[in-house]
């Protein structure tokens, strides 16, 4: 196996970690998100703005 071989294994294996880490740790380290923000429309226009 040559040096690039071993370097492409080993950054594939730091991200699945690191993907590992967002999900099942940082979740449960700092709780729920419990921010909603509710957003309100100032123009009818601008709804046709997106749809068009």
């Amino acid at each position: 196996m040559a040096l690039t071989d071993a370097v492409l294994i080993g950054l594939i294996a730091a991200m699945m970690l690191f993907a590992l880490y967002e999900d099942a740790i940082v979740p449960r380290r700092n709780g729920a998100i419990t921010l909603r923000v509710t957003l309100r429309r100032r123009h009818k226009i601008d709804s046709a703005i997106f749809i068009g």
